[in-house]
């Protein structure tokens, strides 16, 4: 299907170990990846990371011709990743903040990921993250996407130059949206050696590494995905609200 999902975390010992492949930015482009060296067959001699990147530039690459070709896919640079223990042991993994981004390969063989260069692209919030969401909660939350979507959003503009965890507007802004989740919902800040460890929370509080309240990673994460993939809850919840509130003006 082309879909796939890239923590960027995944990426930190290649960037370490590999700079003249590997480069992340503040500004456009977010991420460079250079063409890598053939790979041997054997695959002996050959570091983790330059494996990595190889499959990571592949993966880019093959997206980069099928958007090109059937335009069907979409590339978003996702920020906070919710993590939500659900029944039967499963867990809800997906960044909560969606940026449209674009591949962009030039010609000497390097992809670039930078924000997407079409006025008709807005930025959206995943709205399968309301689970035990209740009017109150579906209203803020679209509140908090009409803000990140007005035009010439200073939200937006902040986001777009904070693709990486540090920035202080994308800190709020995840903790608006904890607030609105779950009362227990907490902002992580993720360990770049060992992700998926809970360092420390928003109110400088420790905690266990897994948790059945919801939480939210400040990580970031390349996406692609069929477009519009996650239109239906959102259409579904405001679908929801306006019924209540038809209801209630009939009372």
């Amino acid at each position: 299907s082309g879909s796939f999902a890239l923590p960027m975390e995944r990426l930190h010992g290649a960037l370490q170990d590999l700079p003249e492949l590997l480069g992340v930015r503040q500004e456009a482009p977010w991420l460079t990846i250079r063409r890598p060296p053939p790979i041997p067959s054997s695959g002996r001699g050959v570091s983790s990371s330059l494996q990595l990147c190889r499959k990571v530039y592949e993966q880019l690459f093959q997206t980069y011709g099928k958007i090109a070709k059937s335009g069907q896919l979409e590339v978003l640079w996702g920020i906070g990743e919710l993590h939500w223990k659900l029944a039967k042991g499963q867990t809800l993994r997906h960044p909560l903040v969606l940026l449209p981004a674009q591949l962009v390969l030039q010609d000497d063989g390097s992809i670039e990921v930078h924000p997407s260069a079409s006025k008709e692209d807005t930025p959206s919030l995943f709205w399968g993250a309301l689970r035990d969401a209740n009017f109150l909660a579906v209203q803020r939350f679209q509140e908090l996407e009409s803000t990140l979507q007005q035009p010439k959003s200073s939200l937006y503009a902040q986001l777009l130059k904070a693709p990486f965890p540090g920035a202080k507007a994308r800190s709020d802004f995840l903790q608006a949206l904890a607030t609105c989740l779950h009362e227990r919902c907490i902002v992580v800040e993720v360990n770049d050696k060992n992700r998926g460890r809970l360092v420390s929370t928003t109110n400088g509080a420790k905690g266990p590494a897994i948790s059945s309240d919801p939480q939210i990673y400040d990580s970031s994460v390349l996406i692609c995905r069929r477009m519009g993939e996650s239109q239906g809850p959102r259409t579904d919840l405001l679908r929801m609200r306006r019924t209540l509130m038809s209801s209630e003006s009939q009372q």
